[in-house]
This record gives C-alpha cells, structure tokens and sequence, in this order.
C-alpha cells in the first residue's frame, strides 16, 4: 500500500514543479500557510494557477501523512 501511494506522490511532486514557478514566491509561502490548516479546497482559490497549486501540493501532502502512518502501524505492529 505504501508503494502504491509513493507512486502518487511522485508523480503530483512533479505536477506540482510543473505549477509552481507560475506563481509568485510570496504566493507560494501564503498558499502553503493557507493549505496546512485543514478543510480548504483547491476551488476555494480565485486564480486558476493558485487552485492548481493546491490541488497538487494536497495530493502530495495527504499521501505522505498516510505513508507516514502505515509505516508507524508497520514498525508498531511489526509487519
């Protein structure tokens, strides 16, 4: 399971190079501010390039905190 989701993050790692430079850096750092909290989606943004950012930057971030977790219950539980 955690190959498969490392599969995905790095393919939206490479989507999310791809959207970044489209934006300004100070953009870049208020989006990831805004994009830690929970409950924000990537249509909540007005500028097509802010909303590609976030749609990119969640689907690498959500699969790394499961990763994270599958390899803690792996450790835990000694799978």
């Amino acid at each position: 399971m955690a190959d498969k989701l490392e599969e995905e993050v790095r393919h939206a790692v490479i989507m999310l190079e791809l959207v970044t430079p489209r934006l300004p850096a100070a953009s870049v750092g208020q989006l990831v501010e805004q994009l830690r909290g929970d409950g924000h989606d990537p249509g909540e943004f007005i500028r097509e390039d802010e909303q590609a950012f976030a749609k990119w930057y969640l689907r690498v971030r959500r699969p790394r905190n499961e990763i994270r977790e599958l390899r803690r219950l792996s450790r835990q539980y000694g799978a």
